[in-house]
Parts: structure tokens; C-alpha cells; sequence
């Protein structure tokens, strides 16, 4: 009886995921908010958890992809080690590591790609570090090592008129294509 239950479950869903593709192919529409963010070492991270009116254009944005760029792509194994330290110490909640822990086919460039449905700002501040330890997000100002790793970048998209299974859709898309070196595909 429950396989039944999870097939017509299942069976269902697949009418609002077809549309939710239909309407991705036929209106994607991408808007980038402004310039880069670049953060090139810890006193200009920490600079936002003082001064987050950089982010103020950002305020009432939602259905967002962000990317987040590293700036020295070549220290993507230092940068999993540092990671690990960081998330085994379980003093915060951290984004999901890639599926079997596998970076083999990872791009070197990107740390990150994510998704927002409302309030990017806060978002921000989240993998900046400077929200609730118990958020899953980046925390980046708690282990984020700036000489040996280098400055990051970051990219933010609106995606325009799309509900939010395309959304995530979307996200997915860009996480297969760039492949970063964090995060996990897939709803959160």
C-alpha cells in the first residue's frame, strides 16, 4: 500500500514539474544586480558586518542565483581540507558537501552555487558568517583563509518570472555546468 501511495505521489508531481520546465524554457530571463562582489581579504569581509549597506540594493530582490567565485583556483584541495576542519568542529551548521565527498570532476573556479527565493541580503551575511551559527550556509569569515586562498567573487542573478520549482530548476542547471567545489545539487 505504501508503494502505491509513493508512485501516485510520484505520478502527481510530474504535471507541475513538466510545467515548471515548459515555463523555464519558453521565459528564463536573467537579470544581473549590479557589479561583482569582490572581497579581497578578511577586513573587507568583515567590513559587511558593520557597514551590509553595500548590500541595500539587494534588499527586495528574491528568485536569485548567486555564484560565488575563488580567485586563486588552484588551491581547491587546501580549500576542502580547510573546510573540513571548519565543519568538524560542529560549532555551525554548514552547506552540504558534495555527494560521496567526490571532487574529482569539481571546477577549481567556482566555491559555490546557490539559490535565494527572498532576501539575498540576508543570505549574504549568512555565508559571510555574520547570522546564526545554526543557519546552513558557507560562514566563510570562520575558516576562509584570504592569503592562501585568495579574494572571492560573487555573482548575483535574478531569474525573472519563474515560480520556484523553475527556480530550483535553475539552480540545479547552473550546479551540474559549473560544478562547484561546496554545496550539494539539488533542493536543500
Amino acid at each position: 500500500m505504501e508503494t502505491k501511495n509513493i508512485k501516485t505521489i510520484i505520478k502527481d508531481s510530474i504535471p507541475s514539474l513538466v510545467e515548471s520546465l515548459e515555463q523555464l524554457k519558453n521565459n528564463v530571463n536573467l537579470q544581473t544586480l549590479g557589479e561583482p562582489i569582490i572581497i579581497k581579504n578578511k577586513k573587507e569581509l568583515e567590513a559587511f558586518k558593520h557597514e551590509d549597506s553595500k548590500l541595500n540594493h539587494l534588499q527586495n530582490k528574491c528568485n536569485i542565483i548567486y555564484l560565488i567565485k575563488v580567485e586563486n583556483k588552484n588551491n581547491y584541495s587546501n580549500i576542502v581540507e580547510e573546510f573540513f576542519k571548519f565543519k568538524n568542529k560542529k560549532e555551525f551548521n554548514t552547506c552540504r558537501e558534495k555527494n560521496g565527498n567526490n571532487w574529482v570532476n569539481c571546477n577549481e573556479k567556482y566555491l559555490y552555487v546557490g539559490s535565494c527565493k527572498e532576501n539575498i541580503k540576508s543570505r549574504l551575511m549568512q555565508h559571510f558568517g555574520f547570522k546564526s551559527k545554526s543557519t546552513y550556509a558557507l560562514h566563510l569569515n570562520e575558516w576562509w583563509d584570504f592569503e592562501r586562498f585568495g579574494g572571492i567573487e560573487i555573482i548575483i542573478n535574478e531569474v525573472l518570472y519563474l515560480n520556484n520549482d523553475a527556480l530550483q530548476v535553475c539552480e540545479d542547471i547552473l550546479w551540474d555546468y559549473y560544478k562547484p567545489i561546496l554545496g550539494k545539487q539539488g533542493k536543500k
